[in-house]
């Protein structure tokens, strides 16, 4: 009886020290006001939101949103709301890449179910790494934006997180959903023979210590005959010797260092 009441004691102690442990819900860490604050919001939203696992290293790419009732549309509202909700996402600690639609061939299509990405998922998670695509559509009715946005997977075109919400436009955000048009796929596709991109033009700088973008310069300089080693991401030794050369080559100063001008060159012509 003695040793059974030492036990209920030492239970009751015990669950004492228990806390109740919550499930975490997106909260307001920063004192945003404006769209910027509603940008933050849906981005925790659309976090909080995720299903299936999601690395913090592989790069995320974002997209302007576009108007839904017209696909080649969007706005400085649109362009403004996908940028805010990648750098939200950047200070969570993913990996943010940001494509802009006037600099690259991310557009919007209608597919089957709401909308898909008409630019081929593989070439996106081949090219640049990336393992899903932030993007989204919205709607003005009167004074209000309705917005959808969604992580897309790059492997299978699933949806990992969606979130939809609503907000008042005042004046200023009012004026900011002036329609812009969206190249076409022509466009694109002239840009695209004429060799320019994000990369060659240097709107984008790799950092060779990032595992992900170490992959695409070792690939860039293997094509050129420079690297020999495996594409794996390790910027060592020969990865070092391959860009030694490859500024030799092309009489670049600071034979080891990694800069604008070195990019620049590497993917001239390239289309990247």
């Amino acid at each position: 009886m003695k040793r059974l009441a030492i036990f209920i004691a030492a239970m009751l102690f015990f669950m004492a020290g228990i806390n109740t442990v919550y499930a975490w819900q997106p909260q307001l860490y920063h004192a945003k006001e404006g769209l910027p604050g509603i940008a933050y919001q849906a981005a925790d939203m659309l976090e909080y939101n995720i299903t299936r696992d999601l690395s913090r290293t592989l790069p995320i790419m974002t997209t302007s949103f576009v108007d839904v009732s017209d696909l080649d549309q969007t706005s400085v509202l649109g362009r403004q709301m996908g940028e805010l909700m990648g750098s939200r996402l950047s200070q969570h600690g993913y990996n943010v890449v940001e494509m802009k639609l006037r600099q690259d061939s991310m557009r919007m299509a209608r597919g089957s179910g709401e909308f898909a990405l008409s630019r081929d998922m593989d070439h996106l998670k081949d090219s640049w790494g990336a393992q899903a695509i932030l993007t989204g559509t919205y709607h003005v009715q009167g004074d209000r934006a309705m917005v959808t946005t969604k992580l897309v997977k790059t492997t299978d075109n699933a949806v990992i997180a969606s979130h939809d919400f609503s907000f008042r436009l005042d004046g200023d955000l009012k004026a900011m959903t002036e329609a812009e048009t969206v190249p076409s796929e022509e466009e694109v596709e002239e840009k695209k023979v004429n060799g320019k991109g994000p990369l060659s033009e240097g709107a984008i700088l790799l950092n060779p210590s990032r595992s992900t973008d170490a992959k695409l310069i070792q690939k860039r300089l293997a094509d050129l005959g420079l690297y020999l080693d495996r594409i794996d991401g390790i910027w060592g030794r020969n990865s070092k010797r391959a860009l030694e050369m490859f500024k030799s080559k092309n009489q670049l100063p600071d034979p080891q260092k990694w800069d604008a001008q070195t990019q620049i060159r590497l993917f001239r012509s390239t289309g990247q």
